[in-house]
Formats: C-alpha cells, structure tokens, sequence
C-alpha cells in the first residue's frame, strides 16, 4: 500500500481523545490522539473542545495544529479533514453525527455507544450507509490482541465446542455491560435473552448493572453477572469449552488458558490443569484501530467494528432493561 497522510479531527480533548491523565501501559497508546501519533500516515490537523483550557492544553501538548470551539468552526475553517473521531460524551453523539454526515470526512470514528438512543443510532447508521460514507465504533477490545488470538484460536477448533459463558462486571450494562456484549457477539455470536433481573445503580440512574442469562448458538449458556461499582470496577469473562476453559481477567489485559488433565488426587477424574496467564497489557488496541481506519480510508480494507455491530450490542441491551424484574431503586 502506498503510503500517504491523511488529516484527522477530534472532536473532544478529554481522556479518551489525548489520555490526559491516563497512566502509560507497556509504552502503548491509551488513546486516540497516542494512537494517531504513533501511525506513520496519519497527521492530527485539529481538535475541538467547548473547554477553552481543555482544548489550548490539547493543542500546547502538540497533539493538535489546531483548536476550535465547535465542530462547525472546524468544518469552517477551510482545512481539510479526511477523518474524524468523535470523543465527546455520549449524549453529543448523535448531533455531531448528523453534522458529519453532511461533511466531505470520509470516515467518522465514533466512541461507544454510537449514541444514546437505539431507533437513533439505526437512522444514523442508515443515513452513512446510504451516502457511502464510512462509519466506525471504537468498541476497541475488536483490535486487542488477546480478543484477535482467542478469536483465532477458537475459530480453529482447538478448543472444541464452546459450552457455557460466565462474564462478571460492574458500573452499567450500557458502559461495562456494552463491552462484555460487543465481545461476546464477537466471539460466539448473537444471543437472545432468558431472563434478565435485580437492576441496581452503581454507576448511572440510566443505566443499571444486572444479571443475566442468555442462550447463544447451540444452546451455549451465558451468564451476565453484576458487581457493585461502588466498590471496585470489574470486567471478567470466562469461556467454558469442550477442551478446556480460556479466562479474560483485569479488562481483558490478561488471559488463562487451561486444558484438560488428570486430576492429581484422583488420576482416573479428568479435570483441567492450573494454566498459565499470557499477558498481553493494552494489547495494541488503540494503533490496531487507527491502522484499521487508516487501510480502510486507503485501501478498503474491512473495518473491524462498524454500525451494524453497534446497534447489535445496543438493541440486546435495551431489551435487558425493559425485560429486567425489579431490583434496586434508583437513587
């Protein structure tokens, strides 16, 4: 591929657009604009901020040529954008969208959840569809190396039959919960819902934790259990299959895979073995999601994580809200 630079925008400087107080991981971006800084065909022309001191620090740091108040100021300007990521809080989504839209961008990267209201979020995805302009979400465990390598592994069949799900997580079926989900679609397919209860609020009225089970593929279980964010935040998932067991721990940064074995107290038992943990650390997510932008923008290459997957994680999370026997009252 022929190598040539392509002008971003970011629209909103906070810690997910510039990782402003974000700890470094194994020297790998936390970010998007880290992940833009280290890509050889990618120059941040711009950011966009309503924060005065958040957007002049964002540019002052060198992670923008450029700062603007609104995104129309931006579209404005007379710079040229060929991308944009759209950084800003979740509720400005689908208002930035539709002005992108109508821009010359020709890929929008947006962060999860692509907007705040599913029926939204499918008129937006129809509308880029429709005006051939590209469209993708940052549900960036897509493009960790340990999703891509577990992925790969049980696509190959060294792992048998997946038979059962356990995910625990903690702050929010749409924010902890969407991910669990996003990857779980990824990793074993659309799941439909068998019951869903005890809502309880530890991290926004609107979006509560709760339990869970689901019924994917051929009757593979997957139970969908909550924490208190109140006392400590936590993703953890664990794939029961028919070689084996493969655990996602700390944010899926870590992953065990443990194989059968005999039992040491009881040989003739088969049980599985203590495994061993493969760290994989940030896991490249970040640069494996710009690079991916950047060969689509270039090359049309697929992208890794579009609307379709979006609105996929949003409508099964909606139906668990509205399917969810009482639990704890909002506060």
């Amino acid at each position: 591929m022929t190598q040539r630079t392509l002008n971003a925008l970011i629209i909103g400087c906070g810690h997910i657009a510039g990782g402003a107080g974000l700890p470094k991981l194994d020297d790998e971006a936390l970010s998007h604009v880290g992940a833009f800084a280290r890509h050889p065909g990618f120059r941040v022309e711009a950011g966009v901020d309503p924060d005065a001191t958040r957007r002049t620090a964002f540019v002052d740091k060198g992670h923008a040529g450029h700062g603007f108040e609104t995104l129309s100021e931006a579209l404005e300007s007379g710079l040229t954008f060929d991308v944009a990521s759209v950084c800003a809080p979740s509720e400005q989504h689908a208002s930035l969208l539709w002005q992108l839209l109508d821009s010359n961008i020709r890929l929008v990267l947006c962060e999860k959840p692509l907007t705040t209201s599913t029926a939204e979020s499918e008129r937006i995805v129809t509308a880029f569809a429709e005006a051939g302009k590209l469209l993708g979400v940052a549900y960036t465990r897509r493009w960790h190396r340990a999703i891509e390598d577990i992925s790969a592994e049980l696509a190959a069949g060294q792992w048998g039959r997946v038979r059962s799900v356990l995910a625990h997580y903690t702050r929010g079926v749409r924010n902890t919960g969407g991910h669990v989900i996003d990857l779980l679609h990824m990793l074993i397919g659309p799941m439909s819902i068998r019951y869903a209860g005890n809502p309880r609020f530890d991290y926004s009225p609107d979006d509560p934790t709760l339990d869970a089970v689901l019924i994917a593929g051929d009757g593979i279980a997957v139970h969908l259990v909550g924490g208190d964010g109140r006392d400590y935040g936590l993703l953890e998932v664990q794939i029961m299959t028919e070689a084996g067991s493969i655990t996602f721990e700390d944010w899926t940064t870590r992953v065990r895979r443990r194989k059968i074995s005999s039992y040491r107290y009881a040989p003739h038992i088969s049980t599985l073995e203590a495994g061993e943990w493969q760290e994989y650390g940030a896991g490249g997510s970040f640069e494996a999601m710009i690079d991916n932008i950047y060969r689509t923008v270039v090359g049309g290459e697929k992208l890794a994580c579009d609307g379709s997957h979006a609105i996929a994680a949003e409508h099964l999370i909606d139906a668990l809200i509205a399917t969810a026997t009482p639990g704890e009252t909002a506060a």
